[in-house]
């Protein structure tokens, strides 16, 4: 019989690893180097997380947290307050130096690995799907255009996110994730 899982063991190689993270990038993580700061065997490490990938999937999805996004009935305001709840969760996730470098090397990385690839597609696929649920639901609601397609606005939405983290370096404050939905929705009307 399996000895249960120590879940303070996991706290604490979340937290060794969420810190190697951002002081040493994705590159620079090195998973028996955390097992050594926390004390605990390397098999320990990858009896949770079988990969190096998997274990950086969990930390982001640590600093995620869950996207919740309640339907009030106002339909247009609710599109626009769950679009800017889901946007400017991204953008406090991803707005801190470190993690802008973080997601850089991610990037990268997962161009050469294909489970880092699937890795970080489900990372961000609650957060997708939220997306295109308030979408579809103000398309059948007719707050939206019937011809849009969630799938590109869900695009316009995070590619303009990455693209001030991974190119120009702007500010990614709840300001900018106002009037990037702001922008959207206009068309999307």
């Amino acid at each position: 019989m399996a000895r249960p899982r120590n879940t303070e063991s996991d706290a604490l190689i979340l937290a060794a690893a969420a810190e190697a993270l951002l002081q040493d990038g994705y590159d620079g993580l090195v998973v028996d180097e955390i097992a050594r700061s926390v004390g605990v065997a390397k098999t320990t490490v990858y009896r949770r997380w079988p990969t190096k990938n998997h274990l950086v999937v969990s930390v982001v999805a640590g600093w995620q947290g869950v996207v919740d996004v309640p339907n009030t009935g106002d339909e247009a305001d609710d599109i626009a307050n769950d679009l800017t709840t889901i946007a400017g969760g991204m953008c406090h996730v991803l707005d801190p130096a470190p993690i802008r470098r973080l997601v850089a090397e991610l990037a990268a990385a997962r161009m050469r690995d294909d489970d880092l690839g699937s890795a970080v597609d489900r990372l961000w696929s609650d957060r997708r799907a939220a997306t295109a649920a308030v979408l579809e639901r103000g398309i059948a609601g007719g707050a939206l255009r019937r011809d849009l397609d969630p799938e590109v606005v869900t695009d316009e939405l995070a590619g303009a996110v990455y693209y001030r983290v991974l190119i120009t370096g702007g500010s990614l404050d709840d300001a900018y994730a106002r009037a990037l939905v702001r922008t959207v929705l206009a068309g999307a009307r």
